[in-house]
């Protein structure tokens, strides 16, 4: 079986869709030596690395390959939103597409498509992303309710949140991949930097996200305000992540 598969924000500068997609082709890579992958550095309407081709996952094996689609921004973003009639061949001629950045385009003939789901915060909370993105990441979650052959959700609470606003997409197309850690070593000098290094194992809080209001960071910040008034020898608390959006003042809240 030929599986076509997202790998667009698996450059520099990954967020949580960048490490899932990451880690996912990561382990599949090294369980399956007999389905064959196409890796797309390049895929749909809602993201653009210009230096995708350069930076995103590279994998040496003999059942992986790379296809680029489109050689600039509007070749590519033309080809995803209205596919061509030979867009499957140009594709490789999968059997299952995989999309993985929120985007989900529509109007293969043979392939069916594979749509990972994230948080849907946008739906409630528009107010925390910016309007750009919020548009984006609803077009795509909308399109895949619609189109896509199967969702797949990083959370139960994220799956039950997509069924109760699309009531009509079938439950039994659907199915949950929880996330975990993507190190694998077991010696941890090789994984933890300086910034943390005077940390006791087992003896800290940790919060794992892109920086951003969605996440809801301060509601935290404010819990271990109080939690470090009510407790002698408090653990100290750790924030991991990149720099997302709306978050600028971040530092002086702290």
């Amino acid at each position: 079986m030929k599986i076509g598969f997202d790998i667009s924000q698996t450059g520099n500068n990954k967020a949580g869709c960048g490490y899932f997609a990451d880690s996912l082709i990561c382990a599949l890579a090294d369980l399956d030596g007999e389905n064959e992958y196409i890796l797309y550095p390049h895929f749909g309407t809602t993201f653009w690395d210009p230096n995708a081709e350069r930076n995103t996952r590279k994998i040496d094996s003999p059942n992986i390959s790379r296809k680029r689609i489109g050689r600039d921004f509007e070749s590519a973003f033309s080809f995803w939103k209205n596919l061509p009639s030979d867009s499957e061949e140009r594709l490789g001629n999968p059997h299952i597409i995989h999309a993985n950045n929120y985007s989900c385009p529509s109007g293969f003939k043979k392939a069916r498509v594979i749509y990972t789901l994230y948080d849907l915060s946008f739906f409630d909370y528009p107010d925390l992303t910016t309007e750009e993105n919020r548009s984006k990441c609803f077009g795509g979650v909308f399109s895949a309710a619609v189109s896509a052959d199967f969702v797949l959700s990083i959370s139960e609470y994220s799956l039950n949140r997509f069924l109760e606003t699309y009531p009509h997409y079938p439950k039994e197309r659907t199915g949950v991949a929880h996330l975990g850690s993507r190190f694998f070593s077991t010696d941890p000098k090789g994984i933890i930097g300086k910034s943390v290094s005077r940390l006791t194992p087992d003896k800290f809080w940790l919060s794992v996200c892109t920086l951003e209001p969605r996440k809801n960071l301060r509601r935290l910040l404010r819990a271990f305000r109080e939690y470090l008034k009510q407790t002698a020898n408090a653990y100290p608390l750790v924030l991991a992540g990149g720099q997302g959006w709306m978050e600028g003042e971040l530092e002086s809240f702290i």
